[in-house]
């Protein structure tokens, strides 16, 4: 019977992927407060928040589950994976995250929050489902359903956490801090969860299936979200700073003069 390990690269690919979640949705939570600032014209923005899905969705969700999947291997198989469904995957994440921000609003609204949440949530499910079901092996690949579904409450409640806190906490460095490790944590269980859902049956007369070797996509994929990250990093060092809305509301004139 074939084995199936999931760190066949080492344990601290787990290590490597949590940072690399956290980090790119530390730069979108950025990004995300420089969007709420009250001198700033709605398409500004919308443009900071735009930035700030792409770093949490691109970055903190795709490439994450990337390093995760390189460490999946079948010990009488080569892993190949479809090209498309690894890369279409960019999409939901990036889109998912980029809703549900402008439905949660730049202010703690629970209801808002919530709703918000959960569609970030499950663009980050989708994610992680086109992950898994793009693995190929000599033989058959069944992805069982039950395990998903706890992919999906994990994702969801992980994902309104975040969000929750950040929203809740906005001028709170440990908030983002806090938010930050929690979509971490999230995305790694989510896809650790959803790479155990996966049963292979190995028939050895069958060829070397069609696909592509996932490191030879996901090293480029990592140097582009590296580069990804540049971007928001330095609008954020150029972007003046901006002073919270509560000081500037008490420095506001009462009243013009005369």
């Amino acid at each position: 019977m074939s084995e199936i390990d999931y760190f066949s690269m080492g344990s601290w690919m787990l290590l490597l992927a949590f940072a690399v979640s956290a980090l790119g949705t530390m730069i979108g939570l950025i990004c995300i407060r420089h969007a709420g600032a009250p001198d700033i014209s709605g398409r500004a923005g919308l443009a900071w928040l735009a930035v700030g899905a792409a770093s949490i969705g691109g970055v903190g969700y795709w490439l994450a589950s990337l390093v995760l999947l390189l460490g999946f291997s079948v010990s009488d198989s080569p892993v190949r994976y479809q090209l498309g469904p690894v890369a279409a995957a960019l999409a939901p994440a990036s889109l998912g995250v980029l809703l549900g921000l402008v439905i949660a609003g730049n202010r703690s609204y629970l209801t808002r929050s919530l709703i918000g949440g959960a569609v970030a949530g499950l663009g980050l499910v989708t994610t992680v489902m086109l992950g898994v079901n793009s693995v190929r092996v000599r033989g058959t690949v069944t992805v069982e359903s039950l395990p998903l579904s706890f992919v999906g409450v994990i994702s969801v409640v992980g994902v309104v956490g975040a969000l929750w806190l950040t929203l809740t906490f906005r001028q709170s460095v440990r908030a983002r801090i806090g938010a930050a490790a929690v979509s971490g944590i999230t995305v790694t269980s989510a896809q650790l969860i959803a790479m155990t859902a996966i049963e292979v049956d190995i028939e050895p007369g069958v060829p070397v299936p069609n696909g592509i070797e996932l490191f030879d996509f996901a090293y480029p994929a990592f140097v582009g979200g590296l580069l990804l990250l540049a971007l928001p990093i330095a609008a954020v060092l150029l972007a003046p700073l901006r002073r919270p809305f509560e000081t500037l509301a008490d420095e506001a004139p009462v009243g013009q003069p005369g």
